[in-house]
């Protein structure tokens, strides 16, 4: 039986669970084989912390219980239908909010599993900025590309717009002498700041920005200091912490990394199977980041296990 004719046929009879179809289509969405339904009876308790934690709705003690409660339900139903053995019940039972608070308290709190999630995120919060969705976050997206590629603010705020340079998609750093490579699309996200007039903001209001050489300025300001762009981050977590997020400078430069070494890690693999591809992959892209590389690595691992495993 597959999951899609399970969940028809259990929604077609009594549910004396009280199972939410929803839920069950959630849980058929995470089962890595949704064509066999006999997959069920594979999963483990680390499976079910897994779940928990892809759970987007919160993650309160209040809604982890909650969550809790509906999977036990939900295995209580699966093992109605013989789907599912008695023991994996007492396995949901076992879970404890400790088991994937810590996941949720390093991680998810802080990390995207890579742009295109962040980009997603900014995404949502502009609904929540303006419920028109008017207001285009562009300068924002800007900080936070400069920042994800590995961009210091002590080099940011003098990235001038003729720093940019389309043909190799590069930013020119001056205090280091040196420069950063972007892919296609996020350079051009660059360049339309650059080349931008002014902002639109809430409600639709635009204002223009004051006549500035630098990649990043305002309606007062020819140049924007550090402070000012760590004031648009703590403004911007107001909208966020609805969704449990919580934006900063220094782990948005790190989440960076983290996709760069898993990107470099795969491609390694790829080439050489038996390779240390993860101490290869680190040691290429970590760089200087204020933590040692123990630390990093472990940083590394919960991310990387969080989102990928």
């Amino acid at each position: 039986m597959t999951y899609q004719a399970f969940i028809k046929d259990c929604f077609q009879e009594d549910n004396s669970f009280a199972v939410k179809e929803k839920y069950l289509q959630d849980f058929a969405c995470f089962v890595p084989d949704t064509e066999n339904a006999a997959s069920v009876k594979c999963l483990t308790k680390e499976d079910f912390i897994r779940f928990f934690r892809e759970q987007r709705g919160g993650f309160s003690c209040a809604a982890f219980r909650k969550n809790r409660r509906l999977l036990e339900n939900l295995f209580l139903l699966f093992c109605q239908y013989g789907i599912a053995e008695k023991s994996q019940v007492e396995q949901v039972r076992s879970v404890v909010y400790s088991d994937i608070a810590s996941a949720y308290d390093n991680i998810y709190k802080f990390y995207f599993k890579d742009l295109e999630e962040l980009d997603t995120f900014l995404y949502t919060l502009r609904f929540d900025i303006d419920p028109l969705g008017t207001a285009d976050l562009l300068d924002f997206r800007a900080l936070l590309y400069l920042l994800w590629y590995g961009v210091d603010t002590k080099d940011l705020i003098h990235i001038k717009k003729e720093d940019l340079h389309p043909d190799d998609c590069s930013v020119f750093l001056h205090r280091t002498n040196r420069f950063i490579y972007f892919d296609k699309e996020p350079f051009a996200l660059l360049c339309r700041h650059a080349q931008a007039e002014g902002k639109v903001d809430k409600m639709g209001k635009r204002y223009n920005y004051i006549t500035s050489d630098y990649l990043m300025r305002s309606k007062f300001n020819v140049q924007l200091t550090a402070n000012a762009l760590a004031q648009q981050i703590t403004w911007i977590n107001h909208f966020a912490k609805k969704y449990h997020k919580v934006l900063q400078i220094n782990k948005i430069r790190i989440n960076g990394k983290f996709v760069r070494i898993y990107t470099q890690k795969k491609a390694i693999l790829q080439q050489r199977p038996t390779a240390n591809a993860e101490a290869e992959a680190i040691k290429a892209v970590n760089g200087d980041n204020g933590y040692s590389l123990r630390e990093f690595k472990k940083m590394y691992l919960m991310w990387e296990g969080f989102f990928y495993s």
